[in-house]
């Protein structure tokens, strides 16, 4: 048996389940890629059990988080310094947007974890934000799932298409893993000059 059909096997096994962990602990990038591999391999990954383990991974840790932040919210803003620096920026919105932040806040990148702390300390009720928390996860599973098949598509016809095209797709994948790694770095760097002026 090759590499490939030993980890294409295991996709087969435990894809889904790897996909509902993932998206339990926060995982657009795993969706979109589980969606391309819905594509690629419709044998293996079927889209609508892909969108299923993802909004069903993704609803059960914000609904934990939500219920976290009902019982436990002030001692967590206290206690975890990334968790109240993240209601700094979701309290705003919150404020005026409550039931549209509820709603969409897993499409608001870098306060998706802290959202529903918040929502659940500032007393949202549990039924509202359970609703809410269902609805928004489907159209957040299915778009990302979405994404994910339509590159698929498209990487498809493109390598009909190209003779040299896994090449050139192989390099534009690199370059972007790059150009990500390259952003998150420039942005950390900047964070950290930010923190001793603030301190100060």
């Amino acid at each position: 048996m090759t590499n490939i059909e030993e980890v294409l096997k295991a996709l087969n096994t435990y894809g889904y389940w790897v996909i509902l962990g993932g998206t339990f602990l926060e995982g657009e990038t795993i969706v979109i890629i589980a969606g391309f591999l819905s594509q690629q391999y419709p044998d293996i990954f079927k889209w609508y059990w892909v969108a299923l383990a993802a909004f069903i991974g993704s609803g059960i840790s914000d609904q934990l988080m939500f219920s976290l932040g009902k019982f436990k919210g002030p001692w967590l803003l206290q206690r975890f310094s990334w968790i109240n620096k993240g209601a700094e920026k979701v309290l705003p919105i919150m404020i005026k947007h409550e039931t549209l932040l509820a709603f969409g806040f897993r499409f608001v990148y870098g306060v998706r974890n802290v959202t529903p702390i918040c929502l659940g300390t500032g007393g949202m009720r549990y039924l509202k934000f359970l609703l809410l928390n269902i609805t928004g996860g489907i159209v957040w599973a299915l778009s990302f799932v979405g994404i994910g098949y339509f590159f698929g598509e498209v990487i498809s016809q493109f390598l009909e298409e190209n003779k040299h095209a896994g090449i050139i797709a192989a390099s534009a994948l690199v370059g972007l893993f790059m150009l990500i790694w390259g952003v998150r770095k420039i942005m950390a760097h900047k964070k950290k000059k930010k923190a001793p002026k603030a301190s100060q």
